[in-house]
């Protein structure tokens, strides 16, 4: 079941973006699967820990283009990177601290969901006109 679709329309014109954003979105939809068809607290643990040690790759490489193509809205993206980052270690600290092995929050799917579909529309798009990576099209 896929719980976030990659679709072209999500392309920020960079292949090495792209392919990480969609390999975050692959991520989210092993957890969302995870959590409706088994009750593994463990394999959640893993996949959040995937998740986290992902992403903070992603963000690396995100800023460094963004750096390295002096975009004026790197600290703001940062924030929101940083945002980002302390609501996914907040769950990890939920099934951490869990006995009984706890359940995603529809929440934290629509956080996810929202987020990202947000954040790369919105905010990718904005260093992504600006580093002219997008050729033209927005």
């Amino acid at each position: 079941m896929t719980y976030i679709e990659w679709t072209t329309s999500l392309s920020v014109g960079s292949d090495e973006i792209d392919g990480q954003h969609a390999t975050m979105l692959g991520i989210i939809n092993t957890l969302f699967e995870t959590v409706t068809h088994r009750d593994n607290t463990e394999e959640l643990r893993r996949i959040t820990a995937n998740l986290m040690a992902y992403t903070q790759e992603h963000f690396i490489t995100e800023e460094g283009l963004m750096r390295g193509c002096g975009f004026p809205g790197l600290a703001e993206h940062q924030q929101e990177h940083i945002h980002f980052m302390e609501k996914i270690r907040d769950f990890a600290m939920v099934l951490e601290n869990e006995p009984s092995g706890a359940v995603l929050p529809l929440e934290m799917f629509h956080f996810l969901q929202t987020w990202l579909a947000e954040h790369i529309m919105r905010v990718d798009r904005q260093y992504a006109v600006f580093c002219n990576m997008l050729g033209g099209r927005e």
